[in-house]
């Protein structure tokens, strides 16, 4: 196939993707907010989302007053449970991965990985 062919091919396929992209980069915080709304509604059910109520969440202000600031040891139980096969502690998504990783202090740590996290 032509070198010229091949690119406007490429480029007429991701037209759709790039008008997205463009119409997100006009309002970011709005873009950012449905994109946190899609997320706490897809996790609501989790014993996590249930915990911090995500499924009344309205506001941007209402989510950082009930999801503190936390680190890897404010999850490593709940982690170690998915990793045991326990579902929706965390997330409603299926953890396709744990990956093992060890920095210069602390213990391994299991940072999971699901299919969404992985594409």
């Amino acid at each position: 196939m032509h070198p010229l062919i091949a690119n406007t091919l490429w480029l007429l396929a991701t037209l759709p993707e790039a008008g997205r992209f463009q119409h997100a980069t006009h309002n970011v915080s709005h873009a950012q907010w449905a994109y946190l709304r899609r997320l706490l509604q897809q996790n609501a059910d989790t014993e996590f989302g249930k915990a911090h109520g995500f499924g009344t969440i309205r506001t941007i202000e209402e989510f950082q007053e009930r999801v503190p600031l936390s680190t890897y040891e404010s999850y490593r139980g709940e982690i170690a449970r998915s990793a045991e096969g326990e579902s929706k502690v965390l997330t409603a998504s299926r953890v396709t991965l744990f990956e093992p990783t060890s920095g210069s202090t602390g213990a391994t740590k299991l940072i999971p990985y699901t299919a969404t996290l992985q594409s």
